[in-house]
């Protein structure tokens, strides 16, 4: 259901990543031009393979500018594989790049997320076990227009938090589903805990834990 969500049919944005040490230093890691399509809520067709694509192009730093990558993700993501091509500019050519996925770290955010970490999850469920732990009220991110639309880059991003004042809270009921990492299967994360807003189906927060089961990061 997340997977799946209403997202409109496509959208086109220019972006900026940026990093934040520990002394508070900010650091940018890719910008560029970013293209999504959803196929699956596209009111002009009568059916879908995919439910998502990506195009990014990056137009900065300067060692990254006039790379690109292409990820598409069928919608029978339980058979199908995501099919993912990069462009880099000293080579000239186009190479199929299949590792765009799971735990491979996202060099858009300079290696901070994992492929899969990307819009809380993305991608094949293949390497979990996924349990419905139920439902319960949570303070969530939620409706945070100013932070979205309106928010500077120096107003936003602040030392150790994004600032409070910009960020947007609300108490709303979420599904708690629990991802355990499946026996024989590879990871980063041994285990995920994901929370649904039970009206959107949008997961809007979750933790991360490594191998020894310590939490490692959140969404």
């Amino acid at each position: 259901n997340h997977l799946v969500r209403y997202n409109g049919q496509a959208y086109e944005v220019k972006y900026r990543n940026l990093n934040v040490d520990a002394s508070g230093r900010t650091t940018l890691a890719t910008e560029g031009m970013n293209v999504q399509e959803f196929p699956f809520w596209d009111a002009g067709k009568t059916s879908a393979e995919t439910y998502w694509r990506i195009k990014n192009t990056y137009t900065g730093p300067a060692r990254r500018a006039g790379e690109a990558l292409l990820i598409v993700d069928p919608l029978d993501i339980g058979t199908k594989d995501r099919r993912a091509w990069t462009y880099l500019p000293g080579q000239r050519r186009v190479k199929v790049a299949p590792d765009l996925s799971h735990d491979t770290p996202n060099p858009g955010t300079a290696g901070g997320n994992t492929f899969d970490d990307i819009f809380i999850f993305i991608g094949s469920m293949e390497r979990f076990d996924f349990k419905l732990v139920g439902k319960k009220e949570m303070i969530v991110p939620y409706n945070a227009y100013a932070a979205v639309y309106q928010a500077k880059q120096d107003a936003l991003v602040k030392p150790n938090h994004l600032n409070p004042d910009l960020v947007r809270w609300e108490l709303h009921r979420v599904w708690v589903v629990e991802a355990t990492l499946r026996e024989g299967k590879r990871h980063v994360y041994s285990k995920r805990t994901f929370y649904l807003d039970e009206d959107s189906w949008a997961a809007l927060a979750s933790d991360q834990y490594d191998a020894r089961g310590q939490l490692y990061r959140a969404g």
